[in-house]
């Protein structure tokens, strides 16, 4: 068997990775002693909270094919997202704002670990993985997936994000259809949408919002949706995100996509 194979059989063997709100087990801080030195700084001021520390963990994924250190740093992300902290409001406090921003950092680089393993493993076990990473993880990420639909995705787009919160409407477009589109690879996933009335008025509610978005709507935003991988101003960006909306909802939800959407847009705004 390869070692590859190996960790991810002991890793699910854990019935997936333990809940939010608890400490890491044992084999879990073991596998983060197989990081280099400066990763395993950078990981135990993120269990700690340190925003600075966890951004770092997101540049480590984000240019990184090391799937087994990826894997070992997903513990980590998921103790930012327990959904029992999740704000009721934006209040412009200190511990609401790092809240919001570990668990925006978390959640994208959970989604950012799923979208490198489809480069690198084979179509078999990058299913599952993300089945894993998404799909046995939904209920503690769509929970947040929903706070930042509500509270950062206003229509019409705001130019500049909430007063002391570090989440533009770029972001958030960006975290929820990657999230989703993610997902949406997985067949587990399909059928969690398929089956999920929640997540497909969700589908619903984002489709129609990136709808009525026009070119100039969000033209400040990162590279995650450009072709060729750099930020800036990208004039098909609005055109590419519902291309991604359309592939999700005709991958998910079939012939019940045309109902379900064509009754969200008929609804008053």
């Amino acid at each position: 068997m390869c070692p590859l194979f190996s960790f991810y059989t002991a890793q699910c063997s854990l019935s997936v990775l333990k809940a939010t709100n608890m400490p890491l087990t044992a084999q879990e801080r073991t596998a983060l002693k197989s990081l280099p030195k400066r990763i395993q700084r950078s990981a135990d001021g993120a269990l700690e909270g340190v925003v600075h520390d966890l951004r770092k963990l997101y540049i480590w994924v984000d240019n990184s094919t090391d799937v087994e250190a990826n894997m070992a740093l997903l513990p980590i992300f998921y103790t930012h997202l327990d959904p029992a902290v999740i704000p009721d409001q934006l209040l412009p406090t200190d511990d609401v704002q790092k809240v919001v921003i570990l668990a925006k950092i978390s959640l994208m680089s959970i989604v950012q670990m799923c979208v490198s393993l489809r480069g690198v493993l084979n179509e078999s076990l990058a299913d599952k993985m993300i089945t894993d990473a998404l799909v046995r993880r939904w209920d503690t990420l769509f929970p947040w997936l929903q706070f930042i639909y509500r509270h950062f995705l206003p229509f019409p787009p705001r130019r500049d994000p909430p007063k002391g919160f570090d989440v533009c409407d770029v972001e958030a477009v960006s975290i929820t259809t990657r999230a989703l589109s993610q997902m949406a690879v997985s067949v587990a996933g399909q059928h969690l949408v398929q089956t999920n009335i929640a997540v497909q008025q969700f589908i619903a509610k984002l489709w129609l919002y990136i709808g009525k978005l026009k070119d100039e709507d969000l033209l400040r935003h990162d590279a995650s949706f450009r072709h060729d991988g750099k930020e800036g101003v990208d004039d098909e960006m609005t055109g590419h995100v519902r291309r991604i909306m359309v592939g999700i909802i005709t991958t998910c939800m079939g012939a019940a996509s045309g109902t379900i959407c064509s009754a969200y847009s008929a609804q008053p705004t």
